[in-house]
């Protein structure tokens, strides 16, 4: 199911409730002005109901899109936690739609914070590990400010999941890499369907 799938669905599912909400507003307007307390509240009451649900649906959507934006947020929905004091200088950069997801973290930390945040199921490769089982994944290009793990690289983890083993998609990577010489930590999970 592509991104096309789900937008259309999406206009079909708008498209009917644009014609629900515009016979309420007809039925509104024609009770209004026949002075028919019966056709006022028959139009009013779906038109009032309809007009909130797109409003909390308008503020749900805007939450999401305006937290997905911020750093010390995509955190703490990625890891399940506020920041630490020590966690500084995160940069994050986070798309979600249709039938994919993906989540780039790169923040300074102690090792002992990157170990208490990284995800159990996760485990440690080394780089000519990581090089092999790393998948290229087209169409998704990190940001600038992103660094690819090298041999230098302190400790690597990555978890490929099976096709159809996967928590919230059927194909999942995660990967999370420290520089103890730097104290930073970059975390990347990528799930499509």
């Amino acid at each position: 199911m592509g991104p096309g799938f789900v937008i259309l669905i999406w206009l079909l599912i708008a498209a009917i409730f644009g014609a629900f909400w515009l016979a309420s507003l007809v039925v509104f307007i024609i009770g209004r002005r026949k002075k028919s307390r019966f056709m006022t509240w028959l139009g009013g009451i779906p038109l009032s109901g309809l007009t909130l649900l797109a409003c909390l649906a308008i503020a749900v959507v805007g939450y999401g899109a305006i937290r997905s934006r911020n750093p010390r947020f995509v955190y703490q929905d990625t890891f399940h936690e506020r920041p630490s004091s020590d966690v500084v200088a995160i940069q994050s950069d986070t798309w979600s739609f249709a039938d994919s997801s993906h989540v780039y973290l790169r923040f300074h930390a102690t090792e002992n914070t990157f170990r208490r945040i990284l995800p159990k199921d996760v485990p440690r490769v080394s780089y000519a590990e990581y090089r092999e089982q790393m998948p290229v994944i087209s169409g998704d290009s990190p940001p600038a400010w992103w660094i690819a793990p090298t041999e230098a690289t302190s400790e690597i983890y990555l978890l490929n999941s099976a096709f159809g083993k996967g928590k919230k998609f059927a194909s999942e990577t995660t990967l999370a890499t420290y520089d103890s010489s730097k104290g930073i930590a970059e975390y990347f999970y990528i799930g499509i369907d």
